[in-house]
């Protein structure tokens, strides 16, 4: 089309494009809708305290009317309700007695009176409702829906951990942690009740009980209500026998009145008995004997009517049969369960029964009907329904039914107790031992998950569903497989300890699980919303095969577990990324990768090239708020102290990455942290400056609200504080130069000390001082600061850069002569030890391992460098991406910390070598990434001076530009652009635009301009044309590439009021669009006419690639229409489908989105990194670019991640 032939367009045409795609400017980027309030709730609730209840009083008979009365008569209750001081009652009595029923009441009354109460039931054989940490998960849980502002103190953690927060071993501490603040926050009455402390699990029922008793202390508004069995190890953790905080409600010392009680259940179930109403006087009989029988335990009149009940059933009814029944029931629940065992043996059905007993004997929580079935592997019709329910009936003594549901579990604790206690009952379940047993629900479980067990068991229709929006299916596919899904595992480790001969051949089904369904089955964990239950899992399975020497299993194991903590929040959040993201961010050398490989989906043309070996980045984690300034690790490597530029210290734990603890204390700054031990305990010291002044702060780090002690200083602190190693002292300069020596258990000052010299560190040890003069370092003895030890002559020393090996033997420092260098020098001697050479772009951050023989220090980028000054190795490690702010070793050396000015913390091992070391150039910035509008090249501006071309067919590095044939190392690059058919790149050097053939890598065109230091420009390659504003003037010029004329000047009042921000050319090279903040332009540049100004922000301004007249803008989209001298330009709209580019990411880089589905989960080391400015500045811009077909991206360690998508494929099949 020649320059006037212009074509007549209107608005309509554009709908004609069907399921064409449009870009928006640059929008790459996908907009979903999140709920994370409600993803935080979900994540918190393993179960609904409100459904427990409904559940256990619906099993137990319902509640009786007036039951409960006498309690809320009691003077114990009512001093409890009304009273201030003795804010904890304590409901006791033996086993049966009612306590749970009676709860129950109590928590309808409070109800009633506007106190609604948060409240849990432990079940000791449920093991989502038998510890501590299920107790504080219900009753947060509790205290969110009744409240729901309090969410935020849930979120404070879950932001940062997800739901692995609330998990063991560390889930304790960031619930107990939560629900103080809570509680600090809540000024109302809060009525907190729980029931059965005696089936909360031994080892976490302590912490339980002093929270308990803690907060009945330290919170007036808190009032607690427990109830369990009168054991003492209860009652000495709730303050002993003459406790004063709280209250007790004895059941054995109001025996007549729960007798009363008792009496009044027993009229009501036995009215209620159809077998017993052909006589009129006969239930009155039936009532007395069970009176006189029960002795006032409601389980035990239970279990009684019960049976009865159960015997409306058997016709013709009989008097007789039944009076001799009752007669020969022996009181005490010990002997009713002894007499219910021996009719249980001779019983027809006794080894079916005996099957059923063990199976739910040895699960881990209840079990559903079906469950049940398959797990004890019961022949003929016992398999069936309606006869597993009479089975399960037939053991009625021991196990109940909830008929909804049918969840089968014990009547009651002491129903399991006896079966534990009672050797014939024992012996009866497990003849050939609880192993053999165990490695039946192991043998059944994994025939039934590797029969059942399938890819996308819920039909989701695309991979990226989340797991938040999928609707289960009726019927639940899973529903007969769940139990064994999670612990399927943990029987199988329960019978290879429990047999002498544990030989390789205990580990071939395991194994051949591994190898076939490990992807199906972390699909089916991440649906029933148990990864953390599948981690533990492999875990405990990695450690059995390493102890057995089961090599290979040993290393499925381990890579299993570095797949599924790598993949963790992915499959989460989608469990169907388990295969797409998760195998294709896998290393190339893990059997995961090689095994389940062609499980890839096959509408991914072109993935990215992976390192082969897991990297030695083992964790990262995000602080609170802003840059991280202080790493502290603990002496055992456990725990990890992190504080951020403003007042917020986090504790982490380092098996996990789960935050323990968020302390808020000095409320300006923090200056230095040590983690140190006292005695049994750990404590977090920290100095810092608040309000009113600096001071020394001592915390619990595990229960940190309020810090033990504060130690104000008299002057201001510098950066000079050394926590001294093996001691609780702290040694600190002030801003006088003076040192200090600080006592943190007495508070009392040791010792001060004022150099002529100022000190600039204090080594670990707290016995050298080192000083600095303006030429060298000097080193003083703190015992003898009459002179300097020792001078360490150099040449420029940095004052600021400078560190003391952990030992205390060695120094490392940065010194400048014409470049940057690190030395090592021994404090014992004086001697020069090692040097560096020249660094780069040297930073300042600086630490030193444990013996000195590893020096950590940072470069500009984010960019780790590890130099060995044995061995002059040199290692980098690269993630982070933004600089790095804070680093630290591990007081044994075999861990590094890093922290960054973007809240990122990194946890590494230093052993592990970089993979990414063919990454040359890696610690480069970049500045912008483009992706050739066909995927063929990727071109990355790494720097100012430096262009990286990479073919996107193989995803090779392929050459630097500037290394080539281009002479511009020391000249800007400041446009890459590239024609639709990829054939052409062009880009502006300093004061010429050059043309690159891409088939040859040669140049083209080249037009040579005069250099103006500010501009913008665009090319219109299909047309040859570039154009170029001139800022603060009005002129705008459009040149021919080809034959380097200029076509045409003219004059735009936008360009000298107004920054041009974006310039684009027409795909037909005829229209010319200028924006700016204010405003738009569209010009006709050969006729040199403005057809219209349009007096808004556009935004981000492009072109349609398939349609000439169609202009797409961030604020709306316009067409041309018209014809020649007579255009304009009208806003149109587009519909939904149309008005996106095919292949978008999501802002935060988290999600690849293809056709508006999300289909692949981008794990965050992988992520588009942030772009810079050419000063090294952020820039809030992710180095990624989109085509029509992929996605491109230069993630934290300049890796390019390359997509390409069959994208008409996707679009057919998801």
């Amino acid at each position: 089309m020649e320059p006037g032939d212009h074509p007549s367009n209107n608005a309509g045409t554009i709908i004609a494009y069907g399921n064409s795609r449009v870009q928006l400017g640059n929008s790459n980027h996908y907009h979903g809708a999140q709920h994370p309030d409600n993803d935080c709730l979900r994540d918190l609730r393993t179960t609904d305290p409100r459904d427990d209840k409904t559940r256990i009083t619906r099993i137990r008979g319902g509640l009786l009317p007036g039951s409960y009365d006498w309690v809320l008569e009691s003077s114990e209750f009512q001093q409890w309700v009304q009273g201030t001081e003795s804010r904890l009652l304590w409901v006791k009595g033996d086993p049966g007695k009612g306590k749970t029923m009676l709860l129950s009441g109590l928590i309808d009354e409070l109800k009633k009176a506007q106190h609604t109460p948060c409240f849990f039931f432990c079940e000791a054989t449920n093991s989502n409702t038998n510890n501590a940490v299920s107790v504080l998960r219900g009753l947060v849980y509790l205290l969110v829906v009744q409240n729901t502002s309090l969410i935020g103190h849930v979120r404070s953690k879950w932001d940062h951990g997800g739901a692995s927060t609330f998990d063991p071993p560390n889930g304790w501490y960031a619930l107990e942690s939560i629900f103080k603040a809570m509680l600090q926050d809540n000024s109302n009455p809060i009525y907190l009740v729980v029931d059965a402390l005696d089936e909360c699990e031994d080892s976490s029922r302590p912490s339980l009980l002093k929270l308990i008793v803690d907060t009945a202390k330290e919170f007036s508004h808190i009032k607690w209500l427990v109830s369990s069995r009168n054991l003492p190890k209860i009652e000495s953790k709730l303050g002993g026998p003459h406790a004063t905080v709280r209250l007790e409600l004895s059941l054995e010392s109001k025996a007549n009145i729960v007798s009363n009680t008792v009496a009044s259940f027993i009229d009501d179930r036995v009215d209620k008995l159809e077998i017993l109403k052909f006589d009129m006087t006969f239930p009155n009989s039936v009532k007395e004997m069970i009176k006189t029988k029960a002795s006032g335990t409601f389980l035990w009149a239970a279990l009684v009517i019960d049976r009865l009940e159960k015997k409306e059933d058997e016709v013709p009814a009989n008097k007789a049969h039944i009076l001799k029944y009752l007669e020969e029931i022996p009181e005490g629940l010990t002997d009713l369960y002894a007499m219910m065992w021996r009719s249980l043996s001779d019983s027809a059905n006794l080894e079916s029964c005996k099957r059923i007993l063990t199976t739910m004997y040895l699960a881990y929580r209840p079990l559903q009907l079906q469950e049940l079935s398959l797990l004890a592997d019961l022949e003929g019709n016992h398999t069936e329904p309606d006869t597993l329910m009479g089975l399960v009936k037939r053991c009625g003594c021991f196990l109940s039914i909830q008929q909804d549901t049918e969840i089968v579990h014990f009547v009651h604790q002491s129903a399991r107790d006896f079966l534990t206690g009672n050797k014939d009952a024992f012996d009866g379940m497990f003849l050939s031992g609880m192993g053999d047993s165990h490695h039946r629900l192991f043998s059944r479980s994994v025939l039934a998950l590797t029969t059942g067990l399938r890819q996308n068991m819920y039909g989701l229709p695309n991979p990226g569903v989340l797991a938040c929006e999928i609707v289960v299916p009726v019927p639940d596919p899973l529903v007969v497989m769940r139990y064994s899904c999670i612990r399927w595992l943990d029987h199988f480790c329960e019978w290879v300890s429990s047999k002498q001969d544990r030989g390789q051949d205990h580990a071939k089904e395991v194994t051949s699980f591994f190898q076939d369904q490990y992807l199906y089955w972390l699909e089916a964990l991440s649906l029933c919303g148990s990864i953390t239950e599948g981690i533990v899992s492999i875990r405990k399975l990695e450690a059995l095969a390493t102890q057995h020497q089961w090599g290979h299993l040993a290393t499925l194991a381990r890579d299993a577990r570095r797949f599924i903590l790598a993949n963790r929040q992915g499959i989460e959040t989608a469990p169907l990324q388990v295969y797409v993201s998760a195998l294709i961010f896998c290393p190339t050398s893990s059997w995961v990768r090689k095994r389940f490989e062609t499980m890839i989906p096959d509408w991914i043309k072109k993935k990215p090239t992976i390192q082969s070996e897991w990297d030695a980045c083992l964790l990262t984690v995000e602080s609170r708020d802003s840059e991280v300034n202080c790493l502290a690790f603990s002496p055992n490597n456990r725990i990890m102290a992190s504080s951020d530029c403003k007042e917020t210290i986090q504790i982490w734990d380092l098996d996990t990455g789960a935050c323990l603890n968020t302390i808020s204390g000095h409320h300006r700054k923090i200056l230095e942290l040590a983690v140190f031990s006292q005695g049994p305990n750990t404590i977090l010291a920290s100095a810092g400056e608040g309000s009113d002044g600096h001071s020394i702060k001592i915390w619990d780090p595990f229960n940190g609200g309020s810090p033990q002690s504060t130690f104000p200083m008299p002057n201001r602190m510098s950066d000079v504080i050394t926590f001294i190693k093996g001691s609780n002292t702290v040694a600190w300069m002030d801003d006088l130069g003076t040192l200090i020596k600080l006592d943190l258990d007495t508070g009392q000052f040791l010792d001060t000390i004022k150099l002529p010299v100022k000190p600039i560190t204090v080594s670990p040890d707290g016995q050298t001082i080192i000083t600095f003069n303006g030429d060298c370092y000097q080193v003083w003895d703190w015992r003898n600061t009459e002179t300097a030890r020792l001078t360490l002559d150099d040449y420029h020393p940095l004052d600021s850069c400078v560190v003391v090996s952990p030992d205390s033997t060695q120094l490392a420092c940065v010194t400048e002569i014409s470049y940057p260098c690190m030395e090592v020098w021994d404090l014992t001697t004086g001697a020069y030890v090692w040097c560096t050479g020249y660094l780069v772009d040297y930073k300042g951050d600086l630490t030193v391992s444990l013996d000195g023989t590893v020096v950590a220090f940072t470069e500009l980028g984010g960019t780790i460098i590890l130099w060995d000054t044995t061995t002059n190795a040199k290692q980098l490690l690269s993630g982070h991406d933004s600089s790095i702010s804070a680093l630290a070793f591990s007081p044994d050396g075999r861990l590094l910390a890093s922290g960054s000015s973007n809240r990122t913390i990194k946890i590494w091992d230093p052993t592990i070598k970089d993979p990414l070391s063919f990454n040359a150039g890696k610690d480069l910035a970049p500045l912008d990434v483009l992706l050739s509008p066909n995927g063929l090249w990727l071109i990355a501006m790494l720097d100012v001076h430096v262009i990286r071309v990479w073919s996107s067919v193989t995803g090779e590095y392929a050459f630097d530009l500037c290394e080539t044939s281009l002479n511009f190392a020391y000249h800007l690059v400041y446009m890459l652009e590239f024609s639709p058919c990829d054939r052409w790149l062009a880009f502006w050097v300093l004061d010429s635009i050059k043309i690159w053939d891409t088939t040859t890598w040669k140049i083209q065109d080249e037009l040579e301009l005069e250099f103006l230091t500010r501009w913008t420009s665009c090319v219109s390659l299909p047309s040859n044309n570039l154009a170029r504003v001139l800022h603060r003037s009005e002129t705008v010029e459009v040149w021919d590439l080809h034959t380097r004329e200029l076509k045409s000047t003219f004059s735009s009042s936008l360009c000298e009021n107004e920054d041009v921000e974006h310039i684009s050319f027409s795909p037909n090279g005829l229209w010319l669009a200028l924006a700016s903040s204010g405003r738009l332009e569209v010009w006709d540049w050969v006729a040199k006419e403005c057809i219209q100004v349009v007096y808004e922000n556009p935004g981000e301004v492009s072109w349609y690639p398939t349609h000439d007249a169609l202009l797409l803008t961030s604020r709306g989209n316009y067409c041309v229409q018209g014809s020649t001298g007579n255009y304009s330009i009208v806003k149109v709209q587009l519909q939904d489908e149309e008005d996106e580019n095919p292949v978008q990411m999501t802002e935060d880089g988290e999600w690849v989105i293809v056709q508006g589905k999300r289909i692949l989960w981008v794990p965050s080391q992988y992520r588009a990194r942030f772009k810079r400015s050419e000063n090294y500045g952020s820039v809030d811009e992710r180095a990624m670019d989109c085509n029509q077909s992929g996605v491109a991206m230069l993630d934290n360690s300049n890796r390019v991640i390359y997509f390409e998508f069959d994208v008409p494929e996707i679009a057919l099949k998801l």
